[in-house]
């Protein structure tokens, strides 16, 4: 914390007393905001909650939705998302005669707030739709190339903005719609021109954004609440992705406007989508962002695919099964590079992103 700015501790204490926070859970709301995140250890340290009752008091804030408990390799992590969020949410579930007392702690609390640092990626479980909400929109405002979506059309209806604001980013959006009510509202020109969309009847929550963001929602036909996993590592979420396939290719067609550029997370998906262009040696250029598999140096390529291979075993239906080899074939200034996924090892080329475009174009 800046040495220019010092946390009132008691007086901040006692106020979260009045909302119905008891002293231990106070102090270690507080350490959680001042930390960013930090390891339980860490929190005992500086809010001095003796450590045998830590574990009880962190569940508690969880509860309430003040902090967010992490799973990483390392063990459990905690942090607390922005205070003016979380309060906010607070004070609607309670009284309203609290409200000014909430909105002076939180006001306290946003200015030391850290927000949380890169790391390897993570795995959060949620109650709130709140908090679930948030992280949905971080997770379409990250993305930068394939944005998978499985929503009923309530949610739709919330992020829409965000959505359209991905669409004009250059972004590849696939959107779900699911419903009891199969065709009510789900037909075509009810979107945006340029958005994949399709219908099923399921009530999965599902958002993924690139390689870096999901957030799932499974259905609980023995609750009335959901609970919401939020992944940030890299490996978990190509499997949503993967997972995601099976969701998109069971699902009726609303629309599917076949339009470039388009952008892909890997050659695999571009292959089967522009398999027909390909086919037909259709002229088009692609712009390749990822490394050299043999340097592992980062860069940028651009250039015109001459062909692709494709490879599994006999009867694989590539729509929903990674096929053992999906490669491109660009010429690039006159050479002739191939053009593999994420972690490729025989291809020239390791993608994180490629966008295919009208030769000329």
């Amino acid at each position: 914390m800046s040495d220019e700015f010092s946390l009132d501790v008691g007086h901040l204490t006692d106020r979260l007393q009045e909302l119905g926070l008891n002293e231990y859970q106070s102090r270690t709301y507080i350490a959680v905001v001042e930390l960013g995140e930090a390891r339980p250890p860490k929190i005992v340290e500086k809010s001095g909650v003796p450590q045998a009752r830590i574990y009880d008091v962190i569940d508690d804030l969880s509860e309430m939705g003040l902090v967010e408990v992490h799973e990483k390799s390392g063990g459990k992590t905690v942090g607390a998302p922005p205070p003016d969020v979380a309060l906010d949410a607070y004070k609607e579930r309670h009284v309203s005669e609290f409200s000014n007392i909430i909105d002076s702690v939180s006001s306290q609390l946003e200015t030391t707030h850290q927000r949380e640092q890169a790391t390897g990626g993570s795995v959060t479980v949620l109650s709130h739709d709140e908090s679930a909400n948030r992280h949905i929109r971080s997770a379409i405002e990250t993305a930068e190339w394939w944005l998978a979506l499985s929503l009923t059309p309530d949610r739709y209806a919330e992020f829409e903005d965000d959505i359209l604001e991905a669409l004009n980013r250059g972004v590849t959006v696939r959107l779900v719609v699911t419903t009891s009510d199969f065709d009510a509202n789900v037909t075509e020109g009810a979107f945006p021109d340029n958005l994949l969309v399709r219908s099923r009847k399921l009530s999965d929550l599902f958002v993924a954004a690139d390689r870096s963001y999901s957030v799932y929602s499974g259905d609980m036909l023995t609750s009335d609440e959901r609970s919401y996993h939020v992944v940030t590592n890299q490996n978990l979420v190509l499997q949503f992705q993967q997972y995601y396939e099976q969701i998109w290719t069971s699902s009726r067609i609303v629309q599917e406007p076949h339009t470039l550029p388009r952008r892909y997370l890997d050659p695999w998906r571009a292959i089967l989508d522009l398999k027909t262009e390909f086919d037909n040696s259709e002229p088009l250029n692609v712009r390749i962002v990822g490394y050299e598999t043999g340097s592992r140096v980062s860069g940028a390529w651009t250039g015109t695919i001459v062909d692709y291979e494709l490879q599994g075993p006999a009867d694989t239906d590539y729509k929903v099964s990674i096929p053992v080899k999906a490669t491109l074939l660009v010429d690039i200034d006159g050479k002739k590079v191939s053009v593999g996924g994420w972690k490729a090892t025989v291809e020239d080329i390791a993608t994180e992103g490629l966008e295919v475009s009208p030769s000329g174009g």
